[in-house]
Formats: C-alpha cells, sequence, structure tokens
C-alpha cells in the first residue's frame, strides 16, 4: 500500500484500494487490507476516511474474523470523532466471543499436547496453541481498546463505566479467557526483611515522584528514578504485554525473565501510575525479584492498563484517596486481591500571605489547559458573577498551559465551545491566561477564589495550592466520581456546588473572603500535611 513519508494514506492508495476491492479476481485480497488501511487513515486523523473504507469492506465482507476488525476499527474511527457507534456494546461483546473461542481452542492443544507426553517430566509441546493464544489476545485487547477507549471516560461529565461499571463490564469480567488472567489462589511473597530497602522508582512520563523520592530519601532508603525507556525499548504497548500473559499462561514453564541490569539489587520497585510501566514490571520482572509498589492516581481505573497488570504480581497497591480504591476494586475486580494503602498528596505551602487589591473579585484554576478540567465551568462562572454584581470587576485567571496543547481529536469540539465562549462581550478582556510557570504560589497571591470545576479528580492537588494560598476553595462535585464520594467525600460539604450557578451563589455569598480563606488554608494543612503524606510513602516502601 503507498502511503507518504507522515503514515497519511494517499489519494492514489486509497483509489487502487477501491479499484481492488470492485474487482472480483481481487476482492478478497483487499476485503483482507481493509482494516490495516482503515487504520493507517486513523493515525493519520483521516477519521471520516477510515469509517467510509470500514463500511465500503464491510458491505461485501463475509467471513467472521475480517467483519471483525472492520467492526473494530470502524468503532475506534467514530469514537475518535468524539461519538458512540450504535453497535459499541454489540462489537464488544462480539469480539470477547471470538477471543473466547480461541482461547479454548488454544486450551484444547494444549490437552492434546498433554496427553502425548510419556511422563511429567517430558517436556510439553504446545507450539500449536501459540497461535490460538495469540488469536484470542488480540481479540481481547481489541474489545478493551473500545470498552476504555478514552473519549467515552474522560472528556464528559458522565463515564458508563464510572456509574454502572457491573453493567458496562459484564461480558468482559465474565470472559473466560479474562476470568484465566485474574490472580487465582495467591500466595504472597515475603518482603525483604530490611527497614531501609533500596528503591527504583520508574514512571512513563509526567509524574508526582518527587515527594516520594524525598520521603525515601529522608527514611534512610536508597533512592534511583527511571523513565521505563531506560528499562526496555521500545516502550511497550498494553496490546503487546496483554499478549505475553495469554501466551504465558498457555506455557506455565516459560523462562524467567531477566531483571535489567540497572535493577539488579533493587530491594523494592515503585512505579508512579497504572499504566504501561506497571503492566511491563507485572509481566516483565521475576517473581524472585524486586517486590512491586505501584500508585493509582486517578485516569488509570478507567483505563484498560488495570486490566493489563498482572496483579498477582503486584505487592502494594497505593491509592489517592478512599473513594478511588472502591471505584477501582468495582472497576478491576483483580486489585482487590492486592495489598493497598490510601496516601494522599502532601502540598507544600508557603503560607497564607498578604492577598493583592483585586484577589477578591478574582477567581481561578491552577491547571486549567485540560478538558478534564472543564474550563468552561469556570468561564461560566464568570459570566454569572459579571452579570449579577457588575459593580466589582471580575476576573478570571487561568494558570498553566493553553488547551489546544495536547489536546485529543475528540476535543476539540470542546476547545472550540470554550475560545468560543471567552470572546463573549461578557466576559471578553476579564480572562488571563497565564501559560506554565514555576511559581503557581506567586500567581496565587493575586487570587481570592480557588475553582476546582473538573470531571474527575483525586484529589486535585491544584485545588489545595489555592486553598493553601488562602483563597475560598469552590468545587465542583466531579461528577465522573460523584457516584463512589468524589469531591463531597474530600472537602467541607459547604464547599460544594454542583453546577455554575450555585458557585456563584457561593462566591457572592462570602461577605469576609478574607477570613473565609484563612479557616480554609487551615483545613488545608491539616489535610494535605507534607508530613503525613511522606510518612505514607515510607509505610507503602517498607514490608
Amino acid at each position: 500500500m503507498d502511503e507518504v513519508a507522515s503514515g497519511a494514506v494517499t489519494v492514489d492508495a486509497l483509489s487502487h484500494w477501491r479499484t481492488e476491492l470492485a474487482d472480483p479476481a481481487t476482492t478478497t485480497a483487499s476485503l483482507q487490507r481493509a482494516a490495516n488501511l482503515a487504520e493507517s487513515l486513523v493515525r493519520s486523523r483521516d477519521l471520516a476516511g477510515a469509517v467510509a473504507v470500514a463500511e465500503e469492506a464491510l458491505a461485501l465482507a463475509t467471513g467472521l474474523d475480517v467483519i471483525l476488525d472492520l467492526r473494530c476499527i470502524r468503532a475506534v474511527a467514530i469514537l475518535d470523532e468524539g461519538l458512540v457507534p450504535a453497535d459499541l456494546l454489540d462489537t464488544a461483546i462480539a469480539l470477547i466471543a471470538r477471543a473466547d473461542e480461541r482461547w479454548a481452542a488454544a486450551l484444547d492443544e494444549v490437552s492434546k499436547a498433554q496427553a502425548q507426553v510419556a511422563s511429567a517430566r517430558d517436556v510439553i509441546n504446545v507450539d500449536a496453541a501459540r497461535p490460538l493464544a495469540s488469536a484470542a489476545a488480540r481479540r481481547l485487547w481489541q474489545s478493551m481498546r473500545l470498552l476504555f477507549h478514552r473519549s467515552l471516560h474522560t472528556s464528559h461529565p458522565l463515564s458508563p463505566l464510572a456509574q454502572s461499571p457491573d453493567e458496562w463490564l459484564s461480558s468482559l469480567h465474565s470472559s473466560a479467557l479474562y476470568l484465566a488472567l485474574q490472580p487465582s489462589g495467591r500466595r504472597r511473597r515475603k518482603w525483604w526483611t530490611t527497614r531501609k530497602p533500596s528503591v527504583a522508582c520508574v514512571t512513563t512520563g509526567s509524574s508526582f515522584l518527587e515527594p516520594v523520592v524525598e520521603a525515601a530519601i529522608g527514611a534512610g532508603m536508597p533512592v534511583i528514578s527511571l523513565p521505563l525507556a531506560d528499562l526496555v525499548s521500545p516502550r511497550p504497548s498494553l496490546a503487546a504485554l496483554l499478549g505475553e500473559r495469554v501466551v504465558g499462561l498457555v506455557d506455565p514453564a516459560v523462562s524467567e525473565a531477566v531483571v535489567p541490569g540497572v535493577l539488579v539489587g533493587v530491594d523494592v520497585v515503585f512505579v508512579d501510575w497504572a499504566d504501561e510501566a506497571a503492566a511491563w514490571a507485572s509481566v516483565r520482572l521475576p517473581v524472585s525479584g524486586p517486590r512491586l509498589v505501584v500508585r493509582l492516581h486517578s485516569v488509570e481505573a478507567l483505563s484498560a492498563a488495570v486490566h493489563v497488570v498482572d496483579w498477582s504480581r503486584v505487592d502494594r497497591l497505593v491509592f489517592v484517596s478512599e473513594f478511588l480504591r472502591r471505584l477501582t476494586h468495582a472497576v478491576a475486580p483483580a486489585t482487590r486481591s492486592v495489598d493497598s494503602v490510601v496516601v494522599g498528596h502532601g502540598v507544600v505551602s508557603a503560607g497564607v500571605g498578604v492577598k493583592s487589591a483585586g484577589a477578591w473579585s478574582t477567581l481561578a484554576m491552577v491547571g486549567w489547559g485540560q478538558v478534564v478540567k472543564d474550563p468552561l465551568f469556570a468561564v461560566e462562572v464568570l459570566a454569572l458573577l459579571r452579570s449579577r454584581d457588575p459593580q466589582r470587576d471580575w476576573r478570571l485567571r487561568l494558570i498553566g498551559r493553553e488547551l489546544r496543547e495536547g489536546i485529543r481529536s475528540w476535543e476539540s469540539g470542546y476547545a472550540d465551545d470554550v475560545e468560543r465562549r471567552m470572546a463573549d462581550p461578557v466576559v471578553a478582556g476579564a480572562i488571563e491566561v497565564t501559560g506554565f510557570t514555576d511559581d503557581v504560589n506567586a500567581e496565587l497571591q493575586e487570587v481570592g477564589f480557588i475553582l476546582s470545576s473538573s470531571l474527575r479528580e483525586s484529589m486535585h492537588l491544584g485545588l489545595f495550592e489555592g486553598v493553601l494560598s488562602g483563597a475560598v476553595p469552590v468545587v465542583r462535585d466531579w461528577p465522573v466520581v460523584a457516584p463512589w464520594g468524589g469531591a463531597r467525600e474530600l472537602f467541607p460539604a459547604d464547599w460544594i456546588v454542583q453546577t455554575p450557578e450555585q458557585a456563584a451563589d457561593r462566591i457572592l455569598s462570602v461577605t469576609d473572603p478574607e477570613t473565609v480563606g484563612r479557616q480554609a488554608a487551615a483545613w488545608g494543612q491539616v489535610h494535605s500535611s507534607v508530613k503525613k503524606a511522606a510518612a505514607g510513602y515510607v509505610k507503602a516502601l517498607r514490608p
């Protein structure tokens, strides 16, 4: 297939494919290539083209596996556009059923191989089972790609996964292959006896590792920090790691993994984020190797990653909040078998300083430039304040990177809505975007009201930074995690609002914001104690 260097499919390539599709002599071959062609179109962000290719091929396809591949990539393309395919769940269920069929066939081949050996000491040849197991893993991964697509769970006020995990995941949780991947009768490994274990902190990218490292060093633990790229290259995919697990189950005598040289002698590997790094460590590190501790922040609970990690190889799971532990246990039952602790973020505070003259008519968001933070909610609050209280020059300060940075395809419409609303005469000129800053505390001295308008959080570090500066907190009842307790579980009831109207009501009702802000800061000092968090990190790393 002729493709340009960027990966985009050329017009000539598409025309050639359609010509082959129409020719009875080459129809079968073109149908077999259709899913890969549509995948290339998805990667090059030609989503409409991907849907068109998949549908043209589906009109002629007859083989079950070809049809499943086409239905899957069509659904992915539609989800990438921010829409929900009508047959989403039906396609996921069909993929899971096919995965279980291939898995059953693989087990049959293993049984045949076992029946052919003369004694228990003989090596069982399971080569015939491996392709079937690999095919089963591929189908299971395709179903996860649909069920956990981020457009469904991270860009909207309601996630079907968070709202009704048992219903959304019923077909997955009942899958024979999925169940085979879950811990069964796990025997806990003994921790090393040392009270000052050596620790390697691993992450795939951005992290909150610094406080963990500082706490470990403070407790006398030798610590190194490593990006996953220093341990394995290229970066392993969840699909490949899932495949390794499935094929490994077929061959339980698979040779023991080897500890990467840089980890030799390390007692504990601490992985920040339950993502590819956690899955890699759980699959690739030997049972006889370092103890494995994983910290789950928030979004991972709504991702496929928690279903790829081999939780039987994880010795401790750290949650940022208690409600997140409940949500994760519901979504990924295998995590219930892991020893777990809750350790909230400790927040370094510069203390309550003297606010500027305009602070008490200024509201702010910290780290606003993500759809999950829902800055449109904050802009609506500003519009209400300026309409209802025109005597005060109400302003909004957006601290952090721009919304357009790193935006996903299905989020572009939301960014358009935000920009359109920010240009409205009611708020135009009253919104300041600071860009990235290393000195958030300095920015917060200009702020009297700190907003948390997020769709989902586990604790919201940026909110705590504002609270500790003496700003009055206004906290949305984060809708994605509200069914599990969310903000209402973490904060005083009078901080919580449901709508922009309620947020404006709370702000306008505060007659002495300086006193209220100092009271909130005192509460924040107790509930975001750096010392308490450090003790929690140390406890998580020790036997």
